[in-house]
């Protein structure tokens, strides 16, 4: 019975010292989503939106955002304002956070793809991305639709957006029916 009681002992022990660190598998994790991000042209898309996505009162992942995009890249807004004037704004990602990080926290906003088209080529790929936004929760009535169209490139083993131009959806411009 001694050498039981010892053995359980000795086997707490152990099992003790070779716990999991917490913070070691939240960083394994990450690890592991940062890697599946990338994989894809598809999962770069789905990444940059739910990274910035969210309810109100929360940060958006900008860490995660970042990972995204070359460190040149450019978002290009082509489109018109509410009166039908045409407007043309070309920021770099950083521009991009600076500019909607408060308001995004501030007022809760949801970007989702509803329809998308992929092409690629070597180590080039175009995503046709159709999306809606909503204010508020997830819920919420469709505010705005539109079309992201991403580029990308393959380089160091895995993809990144090269640059994101995009336009909303106006009745003199809808959606085409072969992006819905």
């Amino acid at each position: 019975m001694k050498a039981f009681g010892r053995f359980c002992c000795l086997l707490a022990l152990v099992s003790l010292t070779v716990a999991p660190d917490p913070a070691l598998a939240d960083k394994a994790s990450e690890a592991r989503q940062r890697n599946a991000d990338v994989a894809t042209p598809e999962a770069l898309v789905r990444a940059a939106y739910e990274s910035i996505s969210g309810p109100a009162g929360r940060n958006r992942n900008w860490d995660r955002m970042r990972n995204l995009w070359l460190g040149s890249a450019r978002i290009i807004l082509s489109s018109n304002d509410y009166e039908g004037n045409p407007i043309w704004e070309n920021m770099t990602l950083d521009g991009f956070i600076n500019r909607v990080a408060a308001w995004y926290k501030q007022e809760g906003f949801f970007e989702s793809e509803i329809a998308s088209t992929t092409q690629r080529f070597g180590n080039v790929a175009q995503v046709w991305s159709t999306f809606e936004i909503r204010r508020g929760s997830s819920t919420s009535p469709v505010v705005y639709r539109g079309i992201n169209s991403w580029s990308m490139v393959m380089k160091d083993g895995r993809w990144w957006i090269s640059q994101l131009n995009y336009d909303f959806e106006s009745r003199k411009h809808p959606i085409p029916e072969r992006y819905r």
